[in-house]
């Protein structure tokens, strides 16, 4: 997942040494409306992802990574999804 993250151009928040494995929090790119980004992936994807919380809020999507979400199929459908989107909200 991190790989791919940072393959797609987006940024994590927290460098490898502080890492958790269930969850991977995502910096939402200056200019994209997150909002819009976790809605299209739900309605048009049916994958849910969350938000950040407390001073994070608006700031990160954070991607659950346990029990299904953690197979390699569902993490190469984020991804894709992620590859699809993006670009028509202007992420460069």
């Amino acid at each position: 997942m991190r790989n791919g993250v940072e393959a797609l151009g987006l940024k994590l928040l927290a460098p490898n040494e502080s890492k958790l494995d269930q969850v991977t929090p995502i910096w939402i790119p200056e200019g994209i409306d997150g909002d819009k980004i976790q809605q299209a992936l739900l309605n048009d994807y049916n994958i849910e992802i969350g938000t950040g919380f407390g001073k994070f809020a608006g700031k990160i999507w954070r991607i659950g990574l346990m029990g299904e979400s953690s197979k390699s199929e569902y993490v190469l459908k984020l991804l894709s999804a992620f590859e699809e989107i993006l670009p028509k909200e202007g992420l460069k």
